[in-house]
C-alpha cells in the first residue's frame, strides 16, 4: 500500500537499486542534445540536485542548476521512453512505497508507467526510462530522495581571514592600483603579490572588512548611491553581509554585501566584464552582485 505524502523541497534522486544518483550531461553552452539527458552516476554532481513541487495532485521535478524540469522524449529506437529535461513544466506521480517510506515510484499518471533504471539491453542509454508500473521486478522502479539542506539554514557568516571571489568571473577582490579603492581581478594577475586576503570582523550587527596586514577598511567616501565606488579608509565602516538565497547547500556558499541597512549591494561592474567593485541597488538575481568568502 502506498502512501501520497511527499513533503516538498529539495532532493538528490538515487536509485534504490543501485545506488547510482540522478545527473544530467552538461555542456559549456545549452545544448538539447547534451543537456536533456540524464544519466546515473556513482555520485551527485551539481546537476543533480532536484526540486520537488506540488501542482495539483502531482509534482513537478525541476532540475536545480538549470531550472529545466523533467519530462519525456519518445526513444528514436522504439523502446520504452526516456526521461529527459524540458524547459515546460511536467507533472509527475511521486508515491512512497509501503508503510516504511524508504522508496519512492515516480510515475506518469496518463499511461500507468513509472520511472525505471535501465537494463543493460537499454543501448547504451544510461538515464531512466518508463516501464510499466504494474507486474514485473518493482527494486528498478524504486527511488531514493535524500533531502538537501537550505543555503538559508547554514548559520551566520564566522568572522576570519578570507579571499573574497567573485561568481560570475572567478576574480579576487584587491586593493587597486592607486590604492583608494577595490577591484576585481584574476589570480595570474596578483601573482606578483598574491591574492590579497581580508579581516572580517563583526561590528554591531554587520562587519568590518580590513586588508590583511594594513588598516585599510572597505567604506564609501563618494557616496552611498548606485554606481558608487567602494573604496578604502582608516575609518571602519560595517557592512551587512548576507548569504544569497541557494536551494541547496553546495560546497560553495555565496554572499551578497550591503551598505549598512539599504538595499545597496557590491556589484562588478558591467556584469563581471570590469575591474572596479561598486554599488548597485539590489535585485537578488546578478550573479557578478555574489561572492563566495574562501578561508
Amino acid at each position: 500500500m502506498r502512501v501520497i505524502a511527499v513533503a516538498e523541497g529539495n532532493y538528490e534522486i538515487q536509485a534504490f537499486s543501485s545506488g547510482l544518483y540522478l545527473n544530467s550531461l552538461t555542456g559549456a553552452v545549452y545544448n538539447h542534445h547534451i543537456d536533456d539527458a540524464l544519466v546515473l552516476n556513482s555520485s551527485p554532481t551539481r546537476t543533480g540536485k532536484w526540486e520537488i513541487a506540488h501542482v495539483g495532485s502531482g509534482y513537478t521535478i525541476k532540475q536545480v542548476s538549470s531550472g529545466l524540469y523533467c519530462s519525456l522524449k519518445q526513444n528514436d529506437d522504439g523502446g520504452s521512453p526516456l526521461i529527459v529535461l524540458r524547459p515546460v513544466p511536467t507533472v509527475w506521480d511521486v508515491e512512497f512505497q509501503g508503510a516504511e517510506r524508504k522508496a519512492i515510484c515516480i510515475s506518469w499518471p496518463v499511461t500507468g508507467q513509472c520511472w525505471s533504471v535501465p537494463t543493460l539491453q537499454s543501448n547504451g542509454q544510461a538515464g531512466p526510462v518508463l516501464a510499466q508500473l504494474q507486474g514485473g521486478n518493482m527494486l528498478p522502479k524504486a527511488w531514493r530522495m535524500l533531502s538537501l539542506q537550505s543555503n538559508d539554514e547554514s548559520g551566520p557568516l564566522l568572522p576570519g581571514l578570507y579571499a573574497i571571489q567573485n561568481k560570475v568571473s572567478d576574480t579576487f577582490v584587491s586593493l587597486s592600483p592607486d590604492e583608494k579603492s577595490i577591484g576585481c581581478w584574476p589570480a595570474v594577475d596578483l601573482a606578483s603579490t598574491g591574492v590579497k586576503l581580508w579581516v572580517i570582523a563583526p561590528l554591531g550587527r554587520g562587519y568590518t572588512i580590513r586588508l590583511q596586514g594594513t588598516d585599510k577598511y572597505c567604506t564609501l567616501q563618494s557616496g552611498t548611491g548606485s554606481g558608487s565606488q567602494i573604496s578604502v579608509s582608516t575609518v571602519p565602516a560595517a557592512w551587512r553581509i548576507e548569504p544569497t538565497h541557494s536551494p541547496v547547500k553546495g560546497q560553495n556558499r555565496y554572499y551578497r554585501i550591503f551598505w549598512a541597512d539599504t538595499d545597496m549591494v557590491w556589484d562588478l561592474e558591467d556584469y563581471g566584464k570590469r575591474t572596479a567593485v561598486k554599488m548597485m541597488h539590489d535585485n537578488g538575481s546578478q550573479a557578478c552582485r555574489h561572492f563566495q568568502l574562501i578561508a
